[in-house]
C-alpha cells in the first residue's frame, strides 16, 4: 500500500506538471489583486463560520459536560478517571511542543537546503503517504536501531519530518526561485558570504513564505496523530494521543477532561498562528 501511494503521488505531480502546473511565488512575493468574488467571499466566510461552531462547540462541552468548567480545567493536571493516562494532559501538550519544535527545525532546514538544488519528484512523495504507513515503517525498523534511540522521544518527530518536509519545500523553492538574480550576484559581490547571505539578503526578503511555511508546519506537526500512534508512549505521548484516550473511555469526568483537552489544542493552535503571524508584522513595521 505504501508502494501504491508512493507510486499515485509521484504520478499525479508529474501529470500536473506535464498539464503545466508549477507552484508560483506565495503569501506576499506577489502583489495581491483588488477584485473581489463574491463567491469567494461567501466560501471563505461560510469556512470561517463552520470552524466557529466547531470550536464552540468544544469550548461549550468543556463547560457543560462532566463536572463542569473549572474542575474539567483543574483535571487537566491529573491523569484521569481512576488514573487511565500515563501522563496529564499539560505534560502532555508540553510533549507536543517539544516535538513541535524539532520537527520544524529539521523540516525547515532540510525544505531550504533542497529548494537550492534541482530535486525531482522524489521529495514530494511523502506528501501521499499516510502517516500511519510512515510511523508503522519507522516503528518495524526501530528494531534494528539502538534500544536507547529506538525507545527515545526523539524518534517522533525525525519521523514528523520526514512528510512535513515536503510542505515547507512546496512553499520555500517556488519563492526562493523568484528572487531576482541581480540581488543575489550583487550581494556577491559585495563580499557577502553564505551566512550574510542568507542572514541579510535571503531572509528579510523571504520573510513571508519562510514564516508561511513555519506556521503550516508547526500546525501539522501539533495535530499528528498516525504516526505519534506508533512511536509515542507512555510519558512520551502527545496532546491528540491523550485527547483520544480520554474520548474513549466511559465516564462523565473523561469527557470533561477530553473536551478541556480539545480546548487547550485548540488554543495551542491559535497561539503558534498568532506567534507566527506576530512575527511577520513586527519585521513589516521595521
Amino acid at each position: 500500500m505504501a508502494l501504491m501511494q508512493t507510486a499515485m503521488t509521484i504520478a499525479f505531480f508529474a501529470l500536473s506538471r506535464k498539464l503545466g502546473a508549477s507552484p508560483t511565488a506565495l503569501f506576499g512575493e506577489v502583489e495581491p489583486q483588488q477584485s473581489r468574488s463574491i463567491l469567494g467571499g461567501l466560501l471563505g466566510l461560510g469556512l470561517i463560520g463552520m470552524v466557529l461552531v466547531v470550536a464552540g462547540g468544544v469550548f461549550a462541552r468543556a463547560l457543560n459536560a462532566g463536572p463542569g468548567l473549572i474542575e474539567n480545567f483543574a483535571n487537566l493536571g491529573s491523569r484521569g478517571a481512576r488514573d487511565i493516562l500515563n501522563i496529564s494532559v499539560l505534560e502532555a501538550a508540553g510533549n507536543s511542543l517539544r516535538n513541535l519544535v524539532i520537527a520544524v527545525t529539521i523540516s525547515m532546514t532540510v525544505a531550504w537546503l533542497l529548494s537550492a538544488k534541482r530535486v525531482g519528484l522524489g521529495v514530494l512523495a511523502p506528501i501521499g503517504i499516510s502517516p500511519v504507513v510512515i510511523g508503522l515503517s519507522a516503528l518495524v525498523l526501530s528494531g534494528y536501531l539502538p534500544t536507547w534511540f529506538a525507545t527515545s522521544w526523539v524518534l517522533l518527530p525525525l519521523v514528523q519530518s520526514i512528510f512535513l518536509m515536503p510542505l515547507a519545500f512546496q512553499i520555500i523553492a517556488p519563492a526562493r526561485k523568484s528572487m531576482s538574480g541581480e540581488l543575489i550576484e550583487a550581494a556577491k559581490l559585495d563580499g557577502a558570504n553564505g551566512i550574510q547571505l542568507f542572514g541579510l539578503v535571503e531572509l528579510p526578503t523571504l520573510r513571508k513564505p519562510l514564516l508561511a511555511a513555519a506556521a503550516i508546519v508547526s500546525l501539522g506537526s501539533l495535530g499528528e496523530f498516525g504516526a505519534a500512534s506508533f512511536l509515542a508512549y507512555g510519558s512520551d505521548a502527545t496532546l491528540p494521543l491523550v485527547m483520544f484516550r480520554l474520548m474513549s473511555r466511559p465516564g462523565a469526568e473523561n469527557l470533561g477532561m477530553a473536551m478541556a483537552a480539545a480546548s487547550v489544542f485548540i488554543v495551542l493552535a491559535l497561539v503558534v498562528v498568532w506567534a507566527i503571524s506576530s512575527a511577520q508584522t513586527s519585521r513589516q513595521d521595521r
